[in-house]
């Protein structure tokens, strides 16, 4: 569409910004962001574009400001000024929304953003058969972001798209979308899509919807989970970040059906993942594992021989990450003090986590080890990287996961984040987290979901990179191979 910059400005200008809130106060900066965003200058709109998600959708919180925010944005968009990325910062605002007449009040912040994106609706739908494929992507994520007040006029729309899409990650974005605003219109097609005949993409996309709309959990989506082992690269360029991980998720939504069929089909799957053969699909089971042995008492003896075994096959340098996990079987990790207590007499970080598993399951065995080195003793703050170790025990290590200023998000927990500078966490096989990208906003919280100067499509291969190579150089093994999440949202 036609942009008239002069009536853009003009109307901009007849807000009173100053009277709206953001994160930091009055939002009266908030148009100056805007018009950056809208400029010629490529440099100060990727600014610009930081410096709105630090305040009008911070650490995806909502404010009066972001709904104000909303249709100036849906002009930028529609004017193809950096759409994708425009696109996922208008989903944000939705999804960090409220549906009317659930837990937030029917004034509030979050109800009217969400509303006020719901009232671009016609936008967001134009743009899911775009020609650009980035445009098509983003405008499918932010659609399903809109919640149930577009779902009557979003879902027909969805679905005649996803009939003709032919790329993988947009129709796998498409299904997530449609199994949000209409999980029982969706099941049908999310059940066609497990078959090993659409792409892998599209395949772990059918299996979280199916679980996510209710369905029973079969063999089918069983066999499907094993085909495509290992799962987070198969998402690794989706927008949902809540499900970046999705074996984990799996386990989680499936233990919290609280049936005894959900729980035998979580320990069986995650009992084969474990066996596979493939690295990086047992770090990913490990770690659902682990949580799993955390939420239900028949996990840890079900899955403590598979555990064990994936320890062994380690070797000193605990790639997976299961030393850790051992600390969480309790008695049914009873098998292998004999190989922990050999493995926490060495040096490094495989030792510390044996040791600590050992305290875990035979304290006996740990008793004299821990006396021998008192420095030694589990959960002592150390110097590591550029900070002390003190994680959260919850922390995810992903994006969605690491707070602001360096320390990890407690996922139950309401304490508040540590802010004492890079942090090791205590997810199993993880490292250090990456440093501060060098050209990061004020406001970034350093990761692909807060920062899109770092993150935006030009940038995102070069800022790889320089992640890879500079974490590489810290101590600890570098769990952060970082693709990104999301060109603007995520990528921040």
């Amino acid at each position: 569409m036609d942009f008239d910059r002069a009536l853009f400005l003009a109307e901009l200008d007849a807000q009173p910004w100053a009277s709206y809130s953001h994160a930091y106060g009055s939002a009266e900066d908030v148009p100056g962001f805007l018009r950056a965003l809208a400029g010629d200058d490529d440099a100060a709109a990727e600014e610009a574009q930081g410096e709105l998600y630090g305040s009008i959708l911070h650490q995806g919180s909502v404010y009066e400001a972001s709904a104000k925010a909303v249709p100036f944005l849906v002009r930028i968009a529609a004017a193809g000024i950096r759409t994708p990325d425009v696109l996922l910062l208008i989903g944000g605002i939705a999804e960090g929304g409220a549906d009317p007449g659930g837990s937030a009040p029917e004034e509030s912040d979050e109800v009217a953003c969400r509303r006020a994106v719901a009232e671009q609706l016609p936008l967001l739908l134009a743009s899911v058969g775009h020609q650009d494929r980035a445009v098509r992507q983003a405008a499918a994520w932010a659609v399903g972001a809109t919640g149930a007040a577009a779902a009557g006029p979003a879902a027909p729309v969805l679905h005649d798209r996803a009939a003709v899409e032919s790329d993988p990650l947009v129709r796998a974005e498409l299904l997530a979308a449609m199994a949000k605003l209409d999980p029982e219109g969706t099941a049908p097609a999310a059940t066609g899509a497990l078959g090993p005949d659409s792409p892998p993409e599209l395949r772990v996309a059918a299996v979280l919807a199916c679980v996510d709309s209710g369905l029973p959990w079969t063999r089918a989506h069983h066999e499907a989970v094993l085909a495509l082992l290992p799962l987070d690269p198969l998402v690794a360029d989706r927008f949902d970040l809540s499900r970046n991980e999705p074996l984990h998720h799996l386990t989680l939504t499936l233990l919290e059906r609280n049936t005894e069929a959900d729980r035998e089909a979580v320990l069986t799957l995650l009992g084969a993942a474990l066996r596979s053969d493939d690295p990086e699909a047992r770090v990913e089971a490990v770690w659902a594992a682990t949580t799993a042995c955390e939420l239900s008492r028949s996990a840890p003896a079900r899955l403590a021989p598979a555990l064990i075994s994936v320890a062994v096959d380690d070797g000193p340098d605990d790639v997976s990450g299961a030393l850790s996990a051992l600390g969480r079987l309790g008695e049914s990790g009873a098998p292998a003090a004999d190989a922990l207590a050999v493995r926490a007499t060495g040096e490094g970080d495989a030792a510390d986590q044996a040791l600590e598993a050992l305290v875990a399951v035979d304290p006996v065995r740990a008793a004299p080890l821990l006396a021998r080195d008192p420095e030694r003793r589990p959960g002592r703050s150390e110097p590591h990287a550029a900070g002390p170790s003190a994680p959260f025990p919850s922390c995810r290590t992903t994006p969605s996961c690491w707070w602001r200023s360096g320390g990890c998000s407690p996922r139950r927990s309401p304490a508040p984040p540590r802010r004492s500078g890079w942090r090791r966490c205590s997810r199993p096989g993880a490292g250090t987290r990456p440093p501060p990208c060098p050209s990061c906003s004020p406001h970034c919280r350093h990761t692909p979901g807060c920062c899109p100067r770092c993150w935006s499509p030009s940038a995102r291969p070069s800022t790889v990179r320089r992640w890879r190579r500079r974490s590489a150089r810290g101590p600890g093994p570098a769990r952060w191979t970082t693709g990104s999440r999301r060109p603007a949202r995520s990528t921040n």
